[in-house]
């Protein structure tokens, strides 16, 4: 689950460093901020530097260069005028870098579409792609997205992904079927209890991940240069919960038990993934399965069930908020990764300068307006002056 799918992925991923976003020249300190601006579900892309403002803590900042970006064209460039002189250049990284992560139970017919369209309408030869199964990590570099066919590349992808996805929940699934055993089973209501609750703790372990392992990831994020990606796919969890009074005290301990994830602080990830410069996409597959069968269809008929990824929904909901990114909730795995991918093709590149920088290691909130209020406006949250 998902301790896995992290832990798969810092293994497979390369130590190099690599220059970094923020910049440091002489002391100036140059920040990069991907906006994106929506009318309904349109991308804006008749703005101007003029139509921009930043605010960086609250204080407002000088806004240098405004470019429009299209996948990776570089569309329309604005550059900051005082007395008919460009006051400076800039230079733009606009290289891209997916990362697709499933962390998902079951294999959805659905993935087959979701890559299709990915390497038909999303990547292109000079883009960069990294794919996390629940068993491992596999890296696509230039080379070999321009050498090999995107269509030999999608199908050998779907049956890597359908076959990590069974070896890698073997454990899982072997753990929700104890649980529906129990939850059968003619036990005495205490005894009951104490089982599931047993089993809950066991599958919560599996989706356990330290804070050290995601701060990890989020600091090699920030050493790509270029813009960055991520798609996260996360499938519902859906368990039985037994008939027992809503005031009991049983039922309190049984909804801790599912609600607790005492993973990490959600607020430093998500600065932490702010700072990177990446754009994460949270994308919640509400369509779920248990070892025997429909879960959905079962607590209509004969279960009252209760979801088991509330927690994981409220942090990478708040993560992807922290990036620019969206949370999108479908049981249609295609429709999820084509909303994400359409919402990431299109943005906007604003440099600031800092006024007053301090490299004091504290977060520094950005906020972007646009002069039509009418606008939804994405973009990360702020950065950490290093």
């Amino acid at each position: 689950m998902k301790k896995l799918i992290f832990v798969t992925l810092i293994a497979g991923l390369s130590l190099a460093v690599l220059a970094q976003q923020i910049t440091h020249e002489s002391l100036v300190i140059n920040i990069e901020v991907p906006v994106r601006v929506f009318k309904g579900g349109r991308f804006v892309d008749g703005l101007t530097i003029n139509d921009f403002s930043i605010f960086e803590d609250g204080k407002p900042q000088q806004i240098e260069a405004v470019y429009l970006i299209k996948k990776t064209d570089i569309q329309r460039e604005e550059l900051e005028m005082k007395k008919n002189r460009v006051m400076k250049k800039f230079s733009p990284d606009v290289s891209r870098h997916f990362i697709l992560l499933f962390d998902i139970m079951d294999y959805l017919p659905k993935i087959d579409e979701a890559l299709h369209y990915f390497f038909e309408r999303v990547i292109s030869p000079h883009d960069t792609l990294v794919v996390v199964t629940p068993m491992k990590s596999y890296s696509f570099n230039k080379e070999t997205l321009a050498a090999l066919s995107h269509e030999k590349i999608a199908e050998r992808l779907i049956e890597i992904i359908r076959r990590d996805t069974i070896l890698g929940n073997n454990r899982y699934k072997s753990l929700i079927r104890d649980y529906e055993s129990i939850y059968r089973a003619e036990y005495e209501t205490k005894t009951k209890l104490y089982m599931l609750m047993d089993k809950i703790r066991e599958l919560k372990n599996l989706r356990y991940l330290g804070e050290d392992k995601v701060l990890y990831f989020a600091d090699y994020l920030k050493s790509i240069t270029g813009q960055k990606f991520a798609f996260f796919f996360y499938q519902k969890e859906l368990l039985p919960f037994p008939d027992i009074p809503f005031e009991s005290r049983e039922f309190m301990d049984m909804q801790s038990e599912l609600a607790f994830f005492a993973s990490f602080d959600t607020k430093n990830i998500s600065r932490a993934y702010s700072d990177s410069s990446i754009s994460l996409h949270f994308l919640y597959v509400t369509k779920t399965q248990m070892a025997h069968g429909d879960v959905e269809n079962m607590g209509q008929t004969e279960m009252n069930m209760q979801e088991m990824s509330l927690d994981i929904f409220n942090t990478f909901h708040e993560i992807a908020k922290a990036t620019g990114g969206l949370t999108e909730s479908s049981t249609n795995v295609a429709s999820l990764l084509k909303n994400a991918a359409d919402a990431s093709e299109n943005y906007y590149l604003l440099y600031y300068t800092p006024r007053l920088y301090i490299g004091d290691g504290k977060f520094k909130k950005i906020e972007v307006k646009v002069k039509n209020k009418d606008y939804r406006i994405t973009h990360r949250a702020g950065y950490i002056a290093n």
